[in-house]
């Protein structure tokens, strides 16, 4: 949401939710109420006039319990009353002019309002501030799980219930509560974490997180605002967002960052993220310098199982060890060390297995097979238990060689049924076929294995086994073990590691293997047409657009695209193209993991239901799902990239319509169209192809959203661009057409050259003729007249500071000094031998460097307070600030704070 969408201005500070359903907005230059279609705008004014917000920089708002919106800015304190539909300015009973930057309420009648240096009560029954000052500046509040209040100060001091309890490094600009009761501090100074057992310890172990290397750090050291949401904590910065990840005692086990990406509009908007909202329709407002932006789980594509401690009907663990299923539509899931979660995908709902209460022989389970449809395996190196559906308890299996009544003990890493129904068992040495007799697999030796110690299993179109162990891949021949082909770095040299994971076919029985270091395909055809010893396996990795070339397991769907589960995401592979394409899925799209596990991927045929085990729970999703609606299949043109950094903007115009038309009107040697669906902090998961609108015209690929285009030459173009949509049909054709008329150069530059060189010469005429006149030759100006115009205009720039107004013209100070324009610049140049502008900026750098000493908003960036100095721009800012300091703005600042560090 950005200005022309609409919005007061682009720069929010707040966002709150009222009692009646509305998303206020406030920030620079006013706020809006939005109802989540159209929105209202209140504009901020100089001046106090009736129905008028008064003041410019909103700062802080709050909702009263009376439902009124009590607004503060740098000129007080303004409150919006519905039944008027208006905004009234609070004349202050106590000072003159006061920025309230924090608005929140002490009690049922009573508000806190804060400013930089202050902190007052106001009395919302009578509209008047409470004259006596409060002890300490308060920016931050929070409710423990207790019902206690916590305020966080200026100062860093945690007060409890009006009591001290401990101070942390930095000024509080947030404060929040975990269910699990622990405070987290989000200050200017990073983020600190107080455990639930340490809020009562006079002298508590507080925890630091900061910026670093560490997978728990923050992107930025000021942090503005926490908020929960789909399980996880959401911190603001003023660079970039942080997701927290937290582990089931609501403590960090990651941080992810999220910031600001060129050309990306699915990115946030602007790093400088000032508040976050959680609404209670499941929504997650991130306000920033650069616009509002929402995150939407309905926008989504991947569902998720988590644990729940509060939830009885839950998964058990979030640390998923494998995933698989029964012909009772039930979907079996193995955590670490913690059991079995049985999830019914018709009825929803889950039961925990564990060792203490069902018969199962160990926790910590390895593997799960099914077998004769709605027989259920599970095992690892302490045995296998098998579930009795009858019982709804386990029975552990023996495992009995052939002839022999003897049970042996053989650690089992997988257990397959093949098409006619033959049991595969695969141990760490061996490969046996086996049958299930009277709770025992009666087992006969069939080949040797090299001591391996996982195996993935599937068969072919042909009746061969495959088996993906970490020692290489196996090629067995049912019907004869000498035939046994072993395959690994040795013997085919485009196996970087023989380590792999998982295997599969998919719909044209290509066949594919996970690797740790990447994926590998054969092609159907070499798989029936060559020997085994001829096969020659293709190599995907990170440069072919998988997110990680550690891949764990790999699933088919029904339109020939195999959906790849990494330790850095889910990638979906597409067959378009010559080399096919990847579509990474991340966060944005409802991943719940970065990590996800060997053995954690199982397909239900009858849903159509992919499940994907991780560190942090299971994501299921529906690939015939992933199908925008048609409303967020609109293609939009999002941007104009030009090579030439000299060249403007505007050497292409755009007309909109149903059709775009482009018209280049200069010689650009290379730019580039960059489009897009729009949807919302996703992104851009689809691909495109284009192809010019003339006879025998050919349909180019674009895995990414753009179209380059190079020297073209002059005419008429016409573009045809058709996004191809998940499922891998094709969406609706927009048309560009593109008209280049560039003008012929040589003979403007002709032109042009004459004409310089006649200019020149007249001017040089005109100079030689005319008599050169000294400086202010005419003025009889005196000495003492002179130095009291410099006097009165010293004491007007220093008591009222005129420089604080951005736009300051020459001409507003001479008609305070009652002079004319040159006399006015030669006061200025004989006491100060200097221009207006340096004359005026020199002020506005004291100015910031006062601000910057007495401590200013920590929601402004340096550029933000420069602007409120009268910098109206960052160039002339950082110049001006440079030529008096000889440092930078930051540079200064960092000085500044190890000098009161020191002392």
């Amino acid at each position: 949401m950005q200005p022309n969408e609409p919005l007061f201005g682009e720069r929010i500070t707040q966002v709150i939710k009222s009692t009646d359903g509305f998303i206020w907005i406030c920030g620079i230059d006013g706020a809006s109420r939005f109802d989540g279609y159209n929105g209202i705008n209140f504009l901020g004014h100089d001046s106090i006039e009736k129905n008028r917000i008064f003041g410019n920089r909103m700062l802080a708002m709050h909702e009263s319990k009376d439902g009124r919106i009590w607004l503060g800015n740098n000129k007080g304190l303004n409150v919006f009353t519905p039944q008027e539909n208006s905004f009234q300015y609070i004349k202050s009973n106590v000072f003159n002019t006061i920025r309230i930057s924090f608005i929140t309420s002490y009690n049922d009648s009573l508000l806190v309002t804060s400013s930089g240096n202050s902190s007052y009560l106001f009395n919302t029954n009578t509209n008047a501030f409470v004259e006596t000052m409060l002890p300490h500046i308060l920016k931050a509040k929070a409710r423990d799980i207790n019902e206690n209040i916590w305020w966080g100060t200026k100062s860093g001091m945690l007060i409890k219930n009006d009591s001290t309890k401990f101070t942390v490094k930095g000024s509080i600009n947030d404060l929040f509560f975990t269910s699990c009761g622990h405070l987290y501090v989000a200050t200017n100074n990073g983020l600190f974490i107080i455990e639930k057992q340490e809020l009562d310890n006079p002298r508590p172990t507080i925890k630091h997180y900061y910026i670093g290397r560490e997978k728990t750090s923050i992107s930025h050291k000021e942090l503005s605002s926490i908020a929960f949401y789909q399980g996880q904590i959401w911190i603001g910065s003023r660079s970039g967002l942080n997701q927290v990840v937290i582990n089931k005692n609501d403590l960090p086990v990651r941080i992810t960052k999220h910031y600001h990406q060129t050309n990306n509009p699915y990115s946030i908007s602007n790093n400088q993220v000032t508040k976050l909202l959680t609404d209670n329709e499941g929504i997650l407002w991130i306000a920033t310098f650069n616009g509002l932006n929402i995150l939407d789980p309905s926008k989504q594509w991947f569902n998720a199982f988590q644990y729940q401690p509060k939830q009885a009907e839950s998964l058990h663990d979030n640390n998923i060890i494998c995933i698989d299923g029964d012909a009772r539509k039930n979907v079996w899931i193995s955590g670490f060390n913690s059991g079995l979660t049985k999830y019914s995908a018709q009825t929803k709902h889950f039961k925990h297995f564990h060792k203490g209460n069902s018969g199962l022989h160990n926790d910590h389970l390895r593997q799960i097979s099914t077998i004769n449809d709605d027989q259920v395996f599970f095992y690892n190196d302490k045995g296998i238990s098998y579930f009795d559906a009858e019982t709804n308890l386990f029975k552990q299996v023996k495992t009995i060689l052939n002839k022999s009544d003897e049970a042996i003990k053989t650690i089992t890493h997988q257990i397959f049924e093949t098409k006619n129904n033959q049991i595969w068992l695969g141990t760490k040495k061996a490969l046996y076929k086996a049958k299930f007799i009277n709770d025992s697999f009666i087992i006969e030796h069939f080949c040797a294995l090299s001591d391996v110690s996982d195996i993935q299993m599937t068969e072919d179109q042909t009746g061969r086994l495959w088996l993906a162990t970490d020692k290489g891949i196996y090629l067995i021949f049912p019907k004869n073990p000498k035939r046994t082909r072993h395959f690994n770095t040795t013997s085919n040299s485009e196996f970087i590691t023989s380590n792999f994971t998982d295997i599969a076919f998919d719909t044209n029985n290509n066949l594919w293997l996970c690797n740790v270091n990447g994926l590998h395909f054969l092609s159907n055809t070499d798989l029936l047409n060559l020997i085994p010893s001829n096969y020659q396996f293709k190599r995907y990795s990170i440069h072919d657009g998988l997110p990680s070339n550690h891949t764990v397991a790999i699933l088919p769907d029904i339109n020939g695209r195999m959906w790849v589960s990494t330790w850095n995401g889910i990638a979906r592979f597409d067959p378009f193209g010559t080399n096919g394409h990847f579509t990474i899925f991340d966060s944005s799209d409802g991943l719940i993991s970065q990590k996800y596990t060997r053995r954690s991927a199982f397909k239900d045929t009858d849903s159509n239901t992919f499940y994907f085990g991780g560190v942090n729970g299971v994501n299921y999703i529906n690939p015939l799902d992933v199908n925008p609606k048609a409303d967020n299949q609109t293609l939009s043109f999002y941007s104009i990239n030009l090579e030439d950094d000299n060249v403007d903007n505007n050497a292409i115009s755009v007309t909109k319509s149903d059709t775009l038309i482009l018209e280049q009107k200069k010689a650009i040697d290379k730019w580039e169209l960059i489009f897009h669906f729009n949807s919302l902090l996703s992104h851009n998961h689809q691909n495109f192809k284009w192809r010019y609108l003339h006879p025998d015209s050919t349909w180019h690929l674009s895995a990414t959203p753009s179209i380059e285009f190079e020297n073209l030459s002059n005419g008429e173009y016409n573009i045809e661009i058709m996004p191809i949509l998940p499922n891998g049909e094709s969406g609706k054709a927009k048309v560009v057409q593109l008209f280049v008329k560039t003008p012929n150069y040589r003979l403007i530059l002709a032109i042009i050259g004459i004409l310089v060189i006649l200019i020149s010469w007249l001017i040089i005429r005109f100079l030689k003729a005319k008599n050169k006149k000294p400086k202010y030759r005419y003025s009889n100006l005196s000495q003492d007249e002179s130095s009291l115009i410099f006097k009165k205009l010293e004491q007007y720039m220093q008591h009222e500071k005129p420089y604080l107004n951005s736009k300051l013209t020459v001409d507003e100070l001479t008609k305070y000094l009652d002079v004319s324009n040159v006399t006015f610049s030669q006061v200025l140049n004989k006491f100060k031998n200097t221009s207006f502008y340096e004359y005026v900026n020199h002020y506005r750098v004291i100015e910031f460097k006062q601000r910057l000493a007495d401590g200013y908003n920590p929601n402004l960036t340096l550029l933000g307070l420069a602007e409120e100095c009268g910098f109206s721009s960052k160039s002339s800012f950082y110049r001006a600030f440079k030529k008096e300091t000889n440092l930078t703005p930051a540079q200064y600042e960092k000085a500044m704070n190890d000098k009161a560090t020191k002392n």
